[in-house]
């Protein structure tokens, strides 16, 4: 009975210490999240397609964090999908800043653009899902780096803690 009990306990160290991963997780993409409404709601900076997509992926690695810190773990396969998604969240951004280190890049509407703003969420949250705005748009520096760059950054960070849940086991 008493190992029954145990097994159950989801205040183990090991627990504690995934609970805290997908806490750092979820808080650091509500923070990113929270940082994107602000600069596009109070600063009035348009977000183009490519950071609205960017923003697709810091949801999904806080709902992801979020199921982990209420369960207490994720199982292995939702960590490779989490650590998946973090990955493709990562592609869009290096993509994104790949595209602004190009000398004589101009992103205007596009199709990715009519496809951003054609999906659901831009209609149902236009505040945070609808791309407004160019890619390759001036952007005040932050600390020294773009705000794009920032977010391939804590992007790649929060990949990271998922690719690192994984190896863990």
């Amino acid at each position: 009975m008493n190992k029954t009990l145990k097994s159950k306990n989801i205040f183990t160290p090991r627990a504690s210490t995934y609970r805290f991963s997908y806490a750092l997780v979820f808080l650091l993409s509500v923070a990113a999240l929270g940082a994107a409404w602000y600069l596009q709601n109070i600063k009035d900076l348009a977000p183009c397609p490519l950071c609205i997509m960017q923003r697709f992926g810091f949801w999904a690695l806080a709902i992801f964090s979020l199921v982990g810190l209420i369960q207490g773990t994720l199982s292995k396969p939702m960590n490779v999908i989490a650590a998946f998604t973090g990955c493709c969240a990562v592609g869009v951004a290096a993509y994104h800043n790949w595209k602004l280190m190009q000398p004589k890049f101009e992103c205007g509407i596009d199709p990715v653009q009519n496809f951003v703003n054609d999906l659901p969420t831009a209609h149902w949250w236009p505040d945070m899902f609808m791309a407004t705005g160019m890619c390759g748009a001036k952007l005040p520096l932050v600390l020294g780096l773009g705000i794009p760059q920032w977010s391939l950054l804590v992007l790649l960070s929060l990949t990271l803690i998922f690719v690192w849940r994984c190896l863990k086991g």
